[in-house]
């Protein structure tokens, strides 16, 4: 206000003088004797005027500007004052108000702790929500609903999910909140499914929130389609299909395929034994279940009518590209043909006896189970590729909803996956030029590097085998890596164990036949490996790498089940210590030989590929085996079976629910703790932001697999540092300065150790980042996609990304199929660990240590780490709800 009326004065004595100079002329006009004489004399006094009028102006506007300033000093001082005991009043306020709800909290734990009358109640309710939802299936349809079933559902789910929403939030103890977030949690993925018409993409909707609709990549949703035994059932399945199909909601062509694959390779291989059989070289698909002779003893299986109908009238009908389902006894000549299948031949057992009547087994190849050429290079096979975008979209949120159970969009999702997978790039860059510095021994040094190398790999087949060969390459030239050649020698043999060097025949059968290896070999044998070394099959070439025989690939799989059961031994003490309740030892072993899967824990077994190139490199040992053992899923699994919270000790409710976002995030969690906890070297625990840089020395590390050396290295740590890996970290110790002798060696070899296993999270950390961008941009709607790599991904788009990022061959290879077949499952991973990473961050900064105190101190850790695996799954949003009142957080 002041401001402005001093400007209205200024105004007021501008127009004030216009008029006293006009007197001034009018009374001395004729007294003057010249017109300029009369100007000068006016200008003169206007001058003088106007002088005095901005003296007196000047003089205003700084007594006003003071006044102004000394006002505004006392009120902002007492404004400071106000807002200074206001926020006191707030935060006491609000202190007092959290220590009230804590304890309100408390004393309601307390009070049904002992007494289980409310959460038997709950789970009562939920048993009898179940059971009147199973009237809903009790028809001669199942789970597979009609339009009518399926909106009498919807309001049924809607209605009783209020009631456990309500008990929630009425004097509910901590452990009932969780157990009726799992509930609720239950219903809300249902409803989800109901209201996106995932019915007519073959949903069975007999199990709540159960996300099966024919996906090829999980075995047990199939299996219990191949079950069904009643043709009402089936009938059912096939009108929500054709229904889809009238409303443009379609499987691709490609899922289609894949999935009568996976039914004829597992539930009815009989069938194609026959055809084996037969003279026939060749069948389609509509052929073989037709023929009496090849169906025999599944002639009246009404599954065949579902198979018949999904690979013949739907198959035309579904989205994309894909071959003709046709099988094969023979390939197609051509490998360029489009037709022709580059890529998971299917291979089945036959047995016969040979002329002295003995049974014989032999591996027959059928085609028409694998990826064409086509296939590869086919786009929009997800769910997105379907007509209808509008059903695409919600089908496609469901799905995110149940495996992240949080409400993502697909195109956020995919932002941060680009973004991330930049940033990733930067530190494996980084972590380059830190390997190179310690083998070249100076920064910023070229650096190249001799290696044997196979760039077929995965990709070969019979047409087309790998093969090894001895190539330099040029990695770091004026301080700037050469990507496609760091990738070339970071996924060379000797990464493989077992592939490190030739060996003779006699090197071979010392490895198998040792007896220290003894165990492992039996593993082997009992896991299918066993032909590899037979009198018949030993000496074959294999397709993979022709410079290997069946017999090399046998003792390369000793090599790796021996090198993962020493990082084992050596690693699950400290890993224990993490954890307050004692966690029993996993069993670690091989998938079956016939298996093509990397690997997976289940049932106190960690089982992993044990063929070159099919298992992950060695660079990537800690963090796998630390993501499935001690202290990921198996852990996981040991307080689902003996530490469970409970009330009076053995009362819990079990909702059976599920979410990846929890499993697999606490899986990438404790990968990304293993770099917090000093794993590959000391942690930079200078940086704030993301918790995730890279470590600040790499010459020690805490996990126990590699030696720490304080001043000279004993005989057994050189002798150790010789053999761990295969030598590999030895090796390139010495690769390019020759002359270190054994003690420089050993210290340069741990550190080559601790940077490759730091290498291989960042790279387990950046597929997963990738998957954010690859599982949205195969089946998500996305509006903006990234000029650089698109949506309605082919298999070839994605590993075209892949490659960009450096994954590692196997996973270039499978992990496009399996985006394919289980929609959404990939983004859990990322999503889950930043929930618990949020939590962890949340706990260290109340306590009010440091980084390394937390690590060091471990009480806290084992607390937060107790509630996160009490329960077994948890909705993600329940996490931090959880955290904040166990450890007194104001949120």
């Amino acid at each position: 206000m002041k401001i402005k009326n001093l400007l209205s004065l200024a105004g007021v004595v501008s127009t004030f003088t216009l008029p006293v100079l006009a007197i001034s002329c009018s009374e001395n006009t004729n007294n003057l004797k010249t017109l300029d004489e009369l100007k000068n004399k006016y200008e003169t006094e206007i001058a003088d005027l106007d002088s005095k009028n901005k003296n007196k102006l000047n003089e205003l506007k700084n007594k006003y500007e003071t006044e102004i300033a000394d006002l505004d000093s006392k009120n902002k001082n007492k404004l400071n004052e106000l807002k200074a005991e206001y926020d006191s009043k707030v935060l006491e306020l609000v202190k007092n108000n959290r220590e009230n709800e804590w304890y309100k909290q408390n004393y309601i734990n307390e009070k049904w702790n002992k007494d289980t009358s409310r959460s038997e109640k709950i789970e009562n309710d939920y048993n009898n929500f179940l059971e009147k939802r199973k009237q809903f299936f009790a028809n001669d349809q199942k789970g597979f609903l009609t339009k009518q079933k399926q909106n009498e559902l919807l309001h049924f789910e809607k209605s009783n999910m209020e009631h456990f929403i309500e008990l929630k939030n009425k004097d509910s103890s901590t452990k009932q909140k969780v157990w009726l977030s799992q509930i609720i949690k239950n219903i809300e993925i249902d409803i989800k499914f109901l209201e996106s018409d995932m019915r007519l993409l073959g949903w069975n909707a007999e199990k709540i929130a159960d996300d099966n609709m024919l996906k090829f990549d999980s075995n047990a949703q199939l299996k219990k389609i191949f079950k069904i035994k009643e043709e009402s059932v089936i009938d059912q399945l096939i009108n929500n299909l054709k229904e889809g199909i009238s409303k443009g909601i379609t499987h691709s062509k490609l899922y289609v395929k894949q999935t009568i694959a996976k039914a004829l390779r597992n539930s009815f291989s009989d069938i194609i034994t026959n055809f084996i059989k037969s003279e026939k070289t060749s069948i389609t698909l509509k052929e073989l279940l037709e023929n009496e002779e090849m169906l025999k003893n599944n002639i009246n299986n009404p599954v065949i009518k579902f198979l018949k109908f999904y690979g013949t009238e739907y198959f035309e009908n579904a989205h994309s590209e894909a071959s003709p389902i046709v099988f094969s006894k023979t390939n197609k000549t051509n490998s360029n043909d489009e037709d022709y299948e580059s890529e998971n031949t299917v291979f089945f057992k036959t047995y016969s006896l040979n002329s002295e009547g003995e049974r014989t087994m032999e591996n027959v190849p059928v085609y028409g189970f694998g990826y064409s050429n086509k296939e590869i290079k086919a786009k929009n096979i997800g769910i997105s590729g379907m007509a209808n975008k509008e059903a695409a979209d919600k089908i496609y949120k469901a799905q995110l909803f149940k495996f992240t159970s949080l409400n993502k969009n697909p195109q956020e999702i995919y932002d941060e996956g680009i973004k991330k997978s930049e940033q990733s790039l930067i530190l494996l860059n980084k972590v380059i030029k830190e390997l190179a510095a310690v083998i070249t021994g100076e920064k910023d040094k070229d650096w190249s590097a001799n290696i044997r190398f196979n760039d077929l790999k995965l990709l070969a087949n019979e047409s087309n085998p790998g093969i090894t060969k001895n190539i330099t390459v040029d990695i770091i030239k004026n301080n700037k890596v050469d990507m496609e050649n760091w990738y070339k020698f970071i996924t060379s043999d000797e990464f493989y164990y077992g592939l490190e060097n030739d060996l003779t025949n006699s090197e071979i059968d010392n490895i198998i036949q040792d007896q220290d290896n003894k165990i492992y070999a039996n593993i082997l044998d009992r896991k299918g490996f066993k032909y590899l070394k037979s009198e018949k099959y030993e000496n074959d070439k294999w397709v993979y790498n022709n410079n290997l025989t069946n017999k090399q690939v046998y003792a390369a799989a000793i090599k790796a089940l021996k090198e993962y059961n020493l990082w084992y031994s050596k690693t699950k003490e400290y890993s224990k210590s993490f954890f307050a309740k004692e966690i029993q030892d996993a069993n670690i072993t091989v998938y079956n030989e016939s298996d093509n899967g990397l690997g997976s824990y289940g049932f106190n077994n960690f089982s992993f590929n044990g063929k070159p190139y099919f298992g992950l490199p060695k660079w990537s040992l800690s963090s796998f085996v630390n993501h499935e053992t001690i202290m990921g899923h198996h852990v996981q699994n040991v307080y689902s079976n003996k530490y469970m919270a409970t009330e009076n000790n053995d009362f819990y409710i079990f909702s059976g629910f599920e979410s990846a976002s929890f499993s697999e995030g606490w899986g990438l969690f404790v990968e990304w703790f293993a770099l917090e906890s000093g794993w590959y070297g000391t942690p930079d625990y200078s940086e704030k932001e993301t918790f995730d840089v890279l470590p600040v020395d790499f010459s020690k590390s805490t996990n126990g697999y590699l030696p720490i050396i304080s001043n000279d290295a004993t005989e057994e740590q050189i002798n150790y540092m010789k053999q761990v890996a295969g030598g590999t970290y030895w090796k390139l110790a010495k690769s390019v300065q020759k002359d270190l002798d054994d003690q420089q060696a050993t210290k340069n070899a741990i550190k080559i150790g601790n940077i490759l296993q730091y290498y291989g999270y960042l790279n387990e950390k950046k597929m997963r980042d990738n998957r954010l961008v690859l599982d949205t941009a195969l089946h998500g709607i996305i509006n903006n996609p990234d000029q650089n790599i698109g949506s309605g991904l082919s298999i070839e788009d994605q590993r075209k990304f892949m490659i960009k990022n450096l994954s590692s061959p196997s996973d270039i290879s499978e992990y496009p199929k399996r985006y394919l077949g289980y929609p959404a499952q990939a983004v859990s991973y990322n999503i889950g660990k930043e929930a618990f990473k949020e939590a962890y961050i949340k706990m260290l900064k109340n306590s009010g240590l440091t980084r390394s105190e937390m690590i060091k101190d471990k009480k806290n850790i084992q607390k937060l780490f107790d509630l996160f695996l009490a329960f077994r799954d948890i909705p993600l949003e329940e996490i931090i709800k959880m955290i904040n009142f166990e450890f007194c957080i104001n949120s």
